[in-house]
């Protein structure tokens, strides 16, 4: 009896340290381009999962979220923008996005939607927070901010801006608002706005 406790027990820690072994922090240093999928842009080697911890320093070049380039959408468990994102009509998906440089939407045709989804697959909630910069770069493009909670203390600036959300907190300084070209700010919320 003692000996199935153990077993059990043995295999009960190698798979609970085999998942937390699967997280890795993933840091953003585009030594051989701009693409977020390529796996020498990161360190450690390899392109972000959905299990993975993502860190974009300042200082580093910009990291570029593509349509054309990604086979599906850009992934990561955390993200944390310090530097540059450019999107060019791509999806990032997280379950914690936290913005405290500068996100440059770069892509103006409607069909490639420019998204930020916080995503909770088993966390207790989504969220994206943003403290930085989110805005049009010189070719336009709306912006799609979907999460449990937003919390916008930095600005928010796109063609079109909408925000689908439980939860969504525009703290003092804030700013939120549409270039006015192609759509007006939406926000969509199940719960409540505090602005």
């Amino acid at each position: 009896m003692k000996k199935i406790v153990f077993v059990f027990i043995s295999g009960v820690f190698l798979m609970t340290s085999g998942s937390i072994l699967a997280q890795t922090t993933r840091t953003w240093t585009g030594a051989e381009n701009s693409f977020w999928s390529n796996e020498n842009n990161w360190s450690p080697k390899g392109s972000p999962d959905k299990d993975d911890h993502v860190v974009i320093p300042s200082g580093t070049p910009p990291a570029e979220i593509c349509y054309s380039n990604q086979t599906s959408a850009s992934e990561a468990k955390t993200v944390t923008n310090n530097g540059t994102i450019y999107m060019h009509g791509g999806v990032l998906c997280t379950s914690q996005f936290t913005n405290n440089g500068d996100v440059a939407i770069m892509d103006y045709n409607p069909k490639d939607a420019n998204v930020i989804k916080g995503e909770a697959s088993s966390e207790q909630g989504a969220n994206v927070t943003n403290n930085g910069v989110i805005t049009t770069g010189i070719f336009g493009g709306g912006l799609v901010i979907q999460g449990n909670t937003v919390e916008n203390s930095g600005t928010i600036e796109a063609d079109g801006v909408k925000i689908n959300a439980s939860g969504f907190v525009n703290q003092q300084g804030g700013v939120v608002s549409s270039t006015g070209y192609k759509d007006n700010v939406t926000i969509t919320c199940t719960n409540s706005v505090i602005n």
